[in-house]
């Protein structure tokens, strides 16, 4: 590479690589998208292209498949980056912040130009670029590209002049705003986990991985599983099985073998195949070539070429179907397979983890999962454990998720001493997301600051013995037992006193407080508790 070649960074955008419909060229032939059409006109070193989703990196891998079938192309890096929301301003910045710092800093030997293609991606995405070249955070060159529809048949693009006068003067955030402070600390573990897997600094120990991270997990029995993870995920071209009930955090735990494993710095593609139906799930993993059936209007690469060189995450893989099974054996074995409509064998390099929350083994007694397979995965099997049996990180999630909805936020929100005994004491069968969604709607209910008991779901409640909307005491009966109706009539004559109180004497008011009808509310009174007349 000459010392100042040009290299590109950019969002992988649903035009890409061609527009799916409704755009073709003179004869009707399919054009370009944004990102093949300027790397035809323009020549890059390196494209580095900018995933979130499971589309965009099927997108990118089809751009890469064509890159490297032409000599003249960029080679293509296919980054993956944490974007929860991609029309929010702040949440793009960050992540395009902590992208485009390490790519500077691991390429500043070979001091390369950057230019920044603006046109794919969401409006919001175009915006963090601007703002991220404009302040000075990302020394590069914004181009915009121009379709030959524009421009008279021919496709060009033009540099964006971000020097005019006219335009204000945007500086970077300082460290008294904590985005700076923030971001640099997870750049720095990034390159402390980049650096570890490259020898270039002492590995870090099992605790300090765990804690340093933003995971929740502080139970005894959480923390033997991720230790038996960080054991494994050293091994490569070692594949990985999780098991666990649905919730409990099984996905996490595969992205923390991938980030502690030695591809931490490839791809990640996860594909969940209770999603895939018979007729979408082959082409899902394997791939097609345009017109392999019908509505196949252009070629597909598949899970498996997509995380090529990386890992493959096989989320609920008790969900597919034997024949397919039996094709992704051959992959583990390290054989080629062909995309559909395709005569070309095809081999790739990939770590599979994969994860169900099934009974594998009696599935395999059953014949409904191959024994084989499941032998392939399962050399050392990992199995999270359900949230009821984990009582510190419960309470960890509660912080965290309590953290997290305080800073995102403006109504704050704290959790009652009583609240968190109800939280504690439920089963969550459905584990981790119950209880963030469960979470969500307290917050979001509760009319004051403090969450009360009566802001809990009625079925939280009810199982943990605080039904009636916890509104009422509940009584506890002794071993030697009680005396209902006495307490009964003390709690009747002990509301009648305080409604007839409040009402100053007036019996139909104070009826009307108890929800009684006025004649009946007289009777009980004055045949139940005449010392209140």
């Amino acid at each position: 590479m000459c010392a100042h070649s040009e290299n590109l960074v950019c969002f992988v955008g649903q035009r890409d690589p061609r527009p799916s419909f409704g755009v073709t060229g003179p004869v009707g032939e399919p054009v370009d998208g944004p990102v093949l059409a300027l790397i035809n006109h323009r020549h890059f070193e390196q494209a580095y292209l900018l995933c979130n989703s499971n589309d965009s990196f099927e997108r990118a891998t089809q751009i890469r498949i064509e890159c490297e079938e032409d000599p003249e192309l960029p080679k293509v890096n296919i980054i993956s980056v944490d974007i929860s929301d991609i029309i929010d301003h702040s949440t793009i910045y960050r992540s395009l912040l902590i992208a485009t710092t390490l790519l500077q800093e691991r390429s500043k030997h070979q001091s390369p130009y950057w230019s920044v293609l603006l046109d794919p991606g969401t409006p919001q995405m175009q915006t963090a670029w601007i703002l991220l070249v404009r302040s000075g955070a990302f020394n590069a060159t914004l181009l915009q590209g121009i379709p030959p529809r524009f421009n008279n048949g021919i496709y060009t693009c033009r540099e964006v002049n971000l020097s005019d006068e006219a335009l204000p003067v945007i500086l970077p955030p300082g460290e008294s705003t904590g985005i700076i402070s923030e971001t640099t600390a997870t750049i720095k573990k990034r390159f402390v986990e980049i650096d570890n897997k490259q020898g270039k600094i002492p590995a870090k120990s099992f605790d300090d991985m765990i804690n340093s991270g933003d995971l929740a997990i502080r139970d005894s029995s959480t923390r033997k599983v991720f230790q038996q993870a960080w054991k494994v995920a050293n091994y490569d071209h070692e594949h990985h099985l999780i098991l666990g009930e649905t919730g409990t955090g099984k996905s996490k735990l595969a992205e923390w073998i991938h980030r502690n494993g030695p591809r931490s710095d490839k791809v990640f593609h996860p594909i969940n195949c209770a999603t895939l139906t018979a007729s979408t799930a082959e082409s899902a993993l394997f791939g097609h070539k345009k017109g392999a059936y019908t509505g196949a209007e252009s070629d597909r690469p598949g899970a498996l070429r997509t995380a090529d060189g990386g890992v493959l995450f096989l989320d609920e893989i008790g969900d597919l179907n034997l024949e397919l099974q039996a094709r992704l054996l051959t992959i583990l074995d390290g054989q080629s397979f062909q995309p559909m409509g395709s005569d070309e064998s095809v081999m790739v390099d990939v770590v599979v983890i994969a994860a169900t929350n099934k009974d594998l083994q009696e599935m395999v007694e059953k014949q409904t999962f191959r024994a084989d397979l499941y032998a392939r995965l399962a050399t050392v099997p990992l199995t999270m454990p359900p949230l009821r049996d984990r009582p510190e990180d419960l309470k960890a999630i509660i912080n965290e998720q309590l953290a997290d909805w305080n800073l995102h936020y403006d109504n704050v929100r704290t959790i009652s001493k009583k609240t968190l005994e109800i939280l504690q004491l439920y089963n969550w069968p459905r584990n981790i997301r119950e209880l963030e969604q469960a979470l969500k709607r307290a917050f979001m209910l509760a009319p004051n600051t403090e969450v009360q008991p009566t802001d809990l779901s009625e079925e939280i409640l009810k199982a943990t013995g605080e039904g009636f909307n916890s509104r009422y005491p509940r009584i506890e009966i002794p071993e030697s037992g009680l005396k209902l109706r006495e307490i009964l009539s003390e709690l009747e004559k002990d509301a009648f006193r305080q409604a007839v109180e409040r009402t100053s004497g007036n019996m139909a008011q104070a009826a009307a407080l108890l929800g009684w009808e006025a004649p009946a509310f007289r009777k009980a009174v004055r045949e139940r508790h005449p010392d209140l007349t």
